[in-house]
């Protein structure tokens, strides 16, 4: 007479096993947890919903240019670098009381993309900063340079695109600068007697 084969008892308790047969298995919850292997339980902590309250808001963020300055683009830029990563309050203080003549331009584009971020998505006019504030190359125009005894040559009259990326919120904080005493009296060691030989 031949006993049952122990092989296919095995397989077919496992089978039942990955079926979630609850009826076999001593606690339904524990052994399902434990047939999970460790990556699908991190894959499934990961793809959880988090809860609504715990939910960090994303910030608004708002774009603004203005095309064909009439103004080169290296003078453009270097009002463009004074406002960038800067709030809204200081970036206007800046543009009122710069004396250049791009930052007229830098200031209107400012203040009509404020505008449209109060009307479009309803933020606080002073709870913003300057994230991007940057400058491209526009067309330019090719014009006649005389010269003496009857030569000329070419001139070209360039124009600029500017381009304003505004965010909610407040602007990120700069890194402090640490002392590094070690350094410097490293210098002071090799720089060795700072006289001048002969002199009084």
């Amino acid at each position: 007479m031949v006993g049952p084969n122990p092989l296919a008892a095995s397989v077919e308790m496992l089978s039942l096993r990955w079926r979630g047969v609850a009826a076999l298995l001593p606690s339904a919850g524990v052994a399902q947890e434990r047939s999970r292997s460790p990556l699908l339980r991190r894959l499934t902590a990961s793809h959880a919903t988090p809860n609504e309250g715990t939910a960090t808001p994303v910030p608004k963020e708002v774009y603004g240019s203005i095309r064909q300055v009439k103004t080169s683009p290296q003078k453009l830029n270097l009002v463009a670098k004074l406002i960038r990563r800067r709030s809204i309050a200081e970036a206007l203080a800046q543009l009122q009381f710069c004396e250049k003549k791009a930052a007229r331009f830098v200031l209107n584009t400012l203040l009509d993309t404020q505008r449209r971020a109060v009307a479009v998505h309803g933020v606080d006019p002073l709870n913003l900063h300057i994230v991007e504030s940057f400058v491209g190359k526009a067309t330019y125009l090719k014009r006649i340079r005389y010269h003496g005894k009857g030569m000329s040559g070419e001139m070209h009259k360039y124009y600029s695109h500017y381009f304003l990326k505004l965010r909610e919120g407040p602007p990120p904080k700069k890194p402090e600068h640490k002392d590094k005493p070690h350094l410097r009296t490293r210098w002071l060691v090799e720089a060795g007697p700072r006289s001048i030989a002969g002199s009084l």
